[in-house]
């Protein structure tokens, strides 16, 4: 059997081996700080969010506090103006039988 020796790394192979495994490690902790900065990317959105609901939130229970008394206050106009109508008509029925009986 016949076995082949290695031949010893040349000076440029050993070279361009090294310049390989730190560019391979450069791109390895590029591709972890990447990760870490969508993280905290992600993290400081949602405590950005937070913190503007939570100074947001007195104003925002406010305006649907007044949103809610304009509703409240356009339906009973709508009510009353049906009612004054109703009565009206009712009236006019009643005149109505009587000018005819």
């Amino acid at each position: 059997m016949i076995t082949r020796e290695k031949a010893p790394w040349t000076k440029e192979q050993r070279q361009r081996e090294a310049e390989e495994h730190a560019r391979a490690l450069r791109k390895e902790r590029l591709m972890r700080e990447i990760e870490l900065g969508a993280l905290n990317t992600k993290r400081y959105r949602t405590l950005w969010r937070e913190m503007m609901m939570r100074t947001k939130m007195p104003q925002i229970a406010e305006d649907v506090e007044i949103a809610w008394r304009n509703f409240d206050r356009a339906l009973d106009i709508k009510d009353y103006r049906s009612t004054k109508v109703l009565n009206l008509v009712r009236s006019a029925k009643v005149n109505l039988a009587r000018e005819f009986h």
